[in-house]
């Protein structure tokens, strides 16, 4: 491999080099035709400048009418056109060509050192190439290698001419006879590991039954392992799968139970409404109650403020008074019947108090008969 990169890098070299020869020729070519027109420029331009000048020297005591130009464009480089002198008509085109030939020289000889290391390299890759393939069987051989040897010679020394003459007929004698070297060494390379191939499978130790049949057993072990593995992982599926039915039939239950308290839960709340409104109901009835109480005590304290007057053993005398003066004793009269009763009219108000009591009773246990049963 590092002599095909060596003869590879030889070959590229030698393309470079006569490539950038041919692009030498080409800039000294261009710069010479450059070189030209600039010399016909500056002399248009000299011969422009006499003729004025002249002009000017002739016309200069005749001040004649022209137009004079301002804002004059000037040179590129800034600079005043120079007078024709010596040095200024003085063409150095001998130097130029001097000069160039001189590189053109110095490049040449660059180039033809590098062919000659190129060459030696080439050279070098020939003998180790003819020593690689001289080491098969020289009985079988022989001739073959003789005429390769005179073909390598004659392909080398070609290639000596060529890189000399840097002709591209050249490079391709060179690059074939590479290949064809490489070619060659490749196929013996080959031959040589088929050889050693051929030679390891006849030396194939006996042990190998041996050996083929603890592969045998390994191979019977491995695959009851395997089959083990595959049921036990069959198992413990077949384990996930009851979990995983028996956890979906739970859920389901749960749903179910879910629905059910779904449905308890609203009943509970159709209840709970009904007792609110019976609440509600209850304690207007209370209320009406109530108030009903308070009306049946007004009206039975103002029964009972009639009973007492009515019977007063004074009724019939004071009948005549106003109906002023007999609220005014209204309040003081039930005091002096409790304080200071009179011993003839005694049993005749304890008579009727009882009779008034007692009736008092049966109107309440009436009244309350027909009150609805709240508690």
């Amino acid at each position: 491999c590092q002599n095909t990169w060596t003869t590879t890098k030889c070959v590229l070299h030698c393309t470079y080099c006569s490539f950038s020869i041919h692009k030498l020729q080409n800039i000294v070519s261009s710069r010479a035709s450059q070189y030209n027109h600039e010399m016909k420029r500056k002399e248009r331009e000299l011969n422009k400048l006499k003729e004025r000048l002249n002009q000017l020297l002739v016309d200069k005591k005749e001040k004649r009418l022209a137009i004079d130009v301002s804002n004059k464009l000037g040179r590129a480089d800034g600079k005043r056109s120079l007078w024709k002198t010596e040095k200024t008509v003085a063409k150095h085109e001998g130097e130029m060509y001097k000069t160039l030939l001189r590189d053109y020289e110095s490049r040449q000889k660059e180039l033809l050192l590098e062919n000659a290391e190129l060459r030696k390299v080439l050279k070098q890759m020939k003998k180790e190439m003819v020593a690689i393939l001289s080491s098969r069987k020289p009985n079988v051989n022989g001739d073959k290698q003789d005429n390769g040897a005179q073909e390598e010679e004659e392909g080398i020394d070609s290639c000596k001419e060529s890189v000399e003459l840097f002709s591209v007929h050249a490079r391709e004698k060179l690059t074939n006879g590479v290949r064809r070297q490489l070619k060659k060494l490749k196929t013996h390379v080959e031959r040589l590991d088929s050889r050693d191939d051929s030679e390891d499978t006849e030396n194939v130790p006996q042990d190998t039954s041996k050996e083929m049949g603890k592969l045998r057993l390994e191979a019977r072990q491995c695959k009851d392992y395997i089959q083990k593995q595959q049921h036990l992982l069959q198992q413990k599926l077949s384990a996930q799968c009851e979990e995983e039915t028996s956890a979906m039939l739970a859920d389901c239950h749960m749903f179910q139970e879910k629905d059910c308290l779904r449905d308890e839960w609203k009943t509970l709340e159709g209840q709970r409404k009904s007792f609110e409104r019976e609440r509600r109901n209850f304690t207007e009835a209370a209320i009406r109650l109530s108030e009903e109480r308070k009306t049946f005590e007004e009206e039975r304290a103002t029964w009972l403020k009639h009973q007492f007057l009515n019977s007063s053993p004074f009724a019939d005398s004071k009948k005549p008074q106003s109906h002023c003066a007999f609220q005014t004793r209204e309040a003081s009269l039930p005091e002096r019947a409790v304080t200071s009763p009179t011993p003839g009219c005694a049993p005749s108000v304890s008579s009727s108090t009882s009779d008034l009591l007692h009736t008092l009773s049966i109107i309440c246990e009436n009244r309350y008969m027909f009150l609805p049963v709240l508690w």
